[in-house]
C-alpha cells in the first residue's frame, strides 16, 4: 500500500499563544500534514514560503509588519499552488473580499472552531491530492515523450 504524502504547511499569528493553539487543533486531527515553519508575521512567513514551498499556509490578516492580505498576495503571485487560509478576529466583509482576489480558499473567525477547522482541511487535501495527482500525470507523459 502506497505511504500518503505528507502535505507541508506554515502558521502565522503575531500571537504566539494562538499560533501554538492552532498547531496543536491540526495536530489533533491526525491529517496528513506536516509543519514545516511558523511566524508572527507576513515578512518572515514570506521567507519561510521561499525556503519550504509549503502546501498549506494559515495566516492571521492583522499583523504587525506584513499583514495576511499583503502575504496571500505573495503566496498566490510566487506560490499559486499553495492554498491559503486566512485567520481573523474580525468578521469584516471587505477583509474577506480581499482575500479571495488573492486565491484564498477560506476565511476562519477566531477562536478557531475545531469541527470548521478540520471541514476546511479536508477540502484542501482534495484540493492538493488532485494538484498532485495532475503534476504526476503530467511528469509521467514527459517520461512518455521522452521514450519515444
Amino acid at each position: 500500500m502506497k505511504e500518503e504524502n505528507q502535505y507541508k504547511y506554515i502558521v502565522v499569528e503575531d500571537e504566539n499563544l494562538i499560533r501554538k493553539n492552532i498547531i496543536k487543533k491540526i495536530e489533533s486531527l491526525h491529517l496528513p500534514f506536516l509543519l514545516v515553519g511558523e511566524s508572527n508575521n507576513g515578512i518572515d512567513a514570506m521567507k519561510l514560503a521561499d525556503e519550504f514551498y509549503p502546501d498549506l499556509v494559515l495566516t492571521d490578516i492583522c499583523m504587525p509588519q506584513c499583514d495576511g492580505i499583503k502575504l496571500a498576495e505573495y503566496l498566490h503571485k510566487n506560490y499559486p499552488n499553495s492554498q491559503i487560509i486566512i485567520l481573523s478576529g474580525y468578521d469584516d466583509f471587505s477583509y474577506a473580499q480581499s482575500a479571495i482576489r488573492f486565491g484564498v480558499k477560506d476565511y476562519l473567525l477566531k477562536p478557531i472552531d475545531i469541527s470548521k477547522l478540520s471541514e476546511t482541511l479536508q477540502k484542501i487535501l482534495i484540493t492538493l491530492r488532485a494538484n498532485q495527482e495532475k503534476n504526476e500525470q503530467y511528469q509521467n507523459n514527459l517520461h512518455d515523450l521522452d521514450q519515444q
